[in-house]
Order: C-alpha cells, then sequence, then structure tokens
C-alpha cells in the first residue's frame, strides 16, 4: 500500500514534504499528529456527504473519501504514541522512491482458525513460514530422484543478468556450447528456462530459436510455478538463476521488520563468505564456498523469494516421477539440500580460456612439446580448449616465435616415424629423441608452417 504527493490527505503530503527536507520520519509524523486525526476522520465519516437536489449538486457536491491503508496505520501508530507518551512502538510505514508505504504479508483467513490445515510447499523457508504462519508445524522431508534422473551443476560461475550484460561475448559462445551438447548427448525434446529479457532485449526467445526449442518448451523465472510442460523432456537446460531488483526484495523484507533499503542497494557490501550443503547422486555431501547476506532477514527473503525459484526450475523437470532426463544448472549458487546433484561442470567447458603466456612460458622452458593433445595438456592446454579452439591454440604457440617442425627418424625397434613438434630448442629436442633410443633423426626446419 502507497501514499504519494497527489494522495487525497494533507498529512501525508505534509510528511512526504518534511522528510523530502530531510526531516527524520518519525519526527515528520509525530509533527503531523493532529493532521493524520482529521483526515482519518475525513476518511472515516459521513460528514462529506450534503443534501442534493438533483444529479448535478451531486456531482459536483459529494465526494466520497477513499480508504488509505497507510492512513490508518499512521492513525493506529498516532493512538500507540497518545496512549503512552514514553513508548516507542514501531514504525508501521517507510519511504520508497517519494512514496509513503506500508507493506504486509497476507495472513491466513480466521475462517481457518480452528481448522486443522496441512500446507504443501515444495521451496519453502522455515523462518519465513514461522513469520508468517506463527506456531505451525514444520516438516523439511528430503526426496529421493528417480532413476536416470541428473542434475548438473555449474560450479565456478553463475550465469547472471549482470554478468551476461557485461559479457555479451560470451552468449553466442554459450549458445554454441548449448548446441553440441544437445547434438553429443543426441537429445530430441529439450526444454529451456532462463531469462524473459536481457535489458530490454529478448533472451529466452531468441536462445530457443537458435537452440530449436519450440515455444511451448521455453519457461522463464518467475513464471515457473504449476507449469507442467518439460516432464516429458530428456534434457533441460536452466540458464542462470531467478533474481529479484533490489526494490523487490527490500519490499518483501519490510514486513519482517528489516527496511534498510541502501541495505539492498549496495548490497555486495553486505555478503559473508558462508558454506552450504549440496547434496550429491552418490549419497555425500559437499559444503560449497558461496556469499550470503549478513542480515538474517535479508538472507530469509533471499532464500525464500529468489533461490527457492531456482529449486522451482529444477523441479520443472518432474525429477521425482517424470521421464528419465538430464538438468543442467548453469549457476553456481549452491541450492542447500533441495537438490541432487550428479556432478559439477567447469565454466572452462563453456567459455574455455587459456592463460597462453603461461603455455608460452612452459613450452619454452622445456625447449619442445610433441604436437598432440595429451603433451599440450601437460603444459596447461585443457582439452576442450584443444579440442574446439585447436587453430586458436596453434596460431598463439607460432607467433610466440616457436616453430612447428617436421621430425622423421628410426625408433630403437627400426622402426622410422615421423612426428611433428612445437620446438624452441632443436637441441633440447635432439637429445630427448636420443634419449629415447632413436637414430637416423632428421628435423626440418617449419619455420612459422601452420597445419
Amino acid at each position: 500500500y502507497e501514499e504519494d504527493g497527489n494522495s487525497d490527505y494533507l498529512s501525508v503530503k505534509n510528511i512526504l514534504n518534511k522528510v523530502e527536507n530531510k526531516a527524520e520520519l518519525s519526527d515528520a509524523i509525530f509533527s503531523e499528529k493532529r493532521q493524520i486525526i482529521d483526515d482519518y476522520q475525513l476518511m472515516t465519516s459521513d460528514q462529506n456527504h450534503v443534501p442534493f437536489h438533483n444529479t448535478e449538486q451531486y456531482m459536483r457536491e459529494y465526494t466520497p473519501s477513499k480508504y488509505s491503508k497507510v492512513l490508518d496505520e499512521l492513525k493506529k501508530y498516532v493512538d500507540l504514541i497518545e496512549k503512552d507518551a514514553g513508548s516507542d512502538p514501531p514504525i508501521p510505514v517507510t519511504i520508497n522512491q517519494g512514496r509513503l508505504c506500508f507493506y504486509e504479508y497476507a495472513k491466513p483467513s480466521d475462517y481457518y482458525a480452528n481448522t486443522p490445515t496441512l500446507f504443501l510447499d515444495a521451496t519453502c523457508n522455515e523462518d519465513f513460514i514461522q513469520h508468517i504462519l506463527l506456531d505451525v508445524v514444520f516438516h523439511k522431508v528430503l526426496v529421493e530422484y528417480a532413476d536416470g534422473m541428473n542434475v548438473y551443476q555449474l560450479s565456478d560461475l553463475t550465469l547472471s543478468k549482470t554478468w551476461l550484460l557485461d559479457n555479451p561475448d560470451k552468449i553466442p559462445k554459450l549458445v554454441h556450447w548449448l548446441q553440441r551438447l544437445i547434438q553429443e548427448k543426441g537429445y530430441t525434446n529439450v526444454g529451456l528456462i532462463t531469462y524473459q529479457k536481457l535489458g530490454n532485449q529478448p533472451f529466452l526467445e531468441d536462445v530457443a530459436k537458435q537452440l530449436g526449442i519450440p515455444p511451448d518448451k521455453a519457461l522463464y523465472f518467475g513464471n515457473l510455478r504449476g507449469k507442467d510442460g518439460l516432464k516429458d523432456c530428456d534434457c533441460v537446460l536452466v540458464i542462470g538463476k531467478h533474481e529479484l531488483p533490489a526494490p523487490a526484495l527490500w519490499k518483501r523484507c519490510v514486513p519482517l521488520g528489516f527496511d534498510d533499503f541502501d541495505y539492498f542497494a549496495h548490497s555486495y557490501k553486505h555478503k559473508k563468505p558462508t558454506k552450504l550443503p549440496v547434496r550429491m547422486r552418490d549419497g555425500t555431501t559437499l559444503d560449497i564456498e558461496c556469499y550470503r547476506y549478513t542480515n538474517d532477514i535479508a538472507e530469509i527473503v533471499m532464500n525464500q523469494f529468489c533461490d527457492a525459484e531456482t529449486i522451482q526450475a529444477v523441479g520443472r523437470g518432474r525429477l521425482i516421477h517424470g521421464k528419465t532426463k538430464d538438468v543442467y544448472l548453469l549457476s553456481a549458487i549452491p541450492l542447500g539440500e533441495d537438490v541432487l546433484i550428479t556432478d559439477f561442470i567447469s565454466s572452462d567447458e563453456i567459455f574455455p580460456e587459456i592463460r597462453f603466456d603461461d603455455v608460452i612460458a612452459a613450452l619454452k622452458e622445456k625447449g619442445y612439446c610433441y604436437d598432440k593433445k595429451k603433451d599440450l595438456m601437460a603444459l596447461g592446454i585443457t582439452k576442450h580448449y584443444w579440442d574446439n579452439e585447436k587453430e586458436t591454440v596453434i596460431d598463439a604457440i607460432l607467433d610466440s616465435g616457436i616453430k612447428l617442425v617436421q621430425v622423421s627418424g628410426r625408433n630403437k625397434q627400426r622402426k622410422t616415424f615421423s612426428r611433428k613438434y612445437f620446438v624452441w630448442s632443436e637441441e633440447k629436442l635432439s637429445q630427448h629423441l636420443l634419449d629415447e633410443g632413436n637414430d637416423r633423426i632428421e628435423i626440418s626446419n617449419g619455420g612459422t608452417y601452420r597445419p
């Protein structure tokens, strides 16, 4: 509930003006006690009903007052102060972007007060529920997935909206990796869950088209609960995590007693490293380090409204009783014991990044390297990078002045061979080949030859 500077009530306007002029909210409300009472009486009385003799007079003279929940709460606050001058009750309203606001969670209807009630929710936070449903008995049940169900989670990177917007060049690489994954695994019925938009640009629709995923199999965060369209998929791709902007998180915290908007506006300053347990498919538990809010209420709200929705995204695959499938969760946020992880994926598989300076330094120190995957991996080139960026690797090595040469000779079994080596020191290569028992060695100078 909120009132702005166009409110029908003078007390609300005055309070907003005083706060805008740097007054404390409590002082502004206190100075407007009399006006709050007058406005409340105007809102609740029939004094604005005037006699009329025709429709024109009625329309001109009869202006029904508008009920204001904000004013109602201000009146209750003033009554508490008037009743006990020494009391210091909590202020029921707060200021948000030039508006006077009152936030509350809907309480269960009194109709059910004496009726035993069972609430079923797959992803609720116990502390949050205890705030809303007082004295409720809470039970958490850890379930096992059906055989053949797998969840693979990104271990070291979260594809958040901010990260994707800051790294637009990575999006084509992400799509390319997903296309290759679908092809190599032979998935034929793929579902997609991600952000509806990035900034003002469509994201879900664009990615779905590039992956050949039909619209009915493409869902977005915040619109997942109750959706059952992915239960028959053999693969579900979850890109990112559910996110709420700072004002939305703040609004959900206010009814629980935490209304520091600046805390969320600068949330990166208010997070601490902690470890959360993750259940593995093999029965073990891993403690995964992450950053969480320092304020308990902020953390409760984050878990209830953000983490829970990401868990809901994984759950769209119906992993307890649905069709056998693999779910890929491209977020490193640990989701606790509610998600069973089969294995982790490294971001290097999706976005291969190599520190070529280190690789080249290692190669120069050794003096040579056989141009095969296994030998290059020993210097720091990853298998994934060699398989998918081979030309980039070769170009970087040759651009450093290292040569690619052809070596022929005869081994100790008297069999001839011909190989290619990256060479910085022909002396070290020759000695290595002799130490292996080879003879009749010939090294053709490859210069900057590229295969």
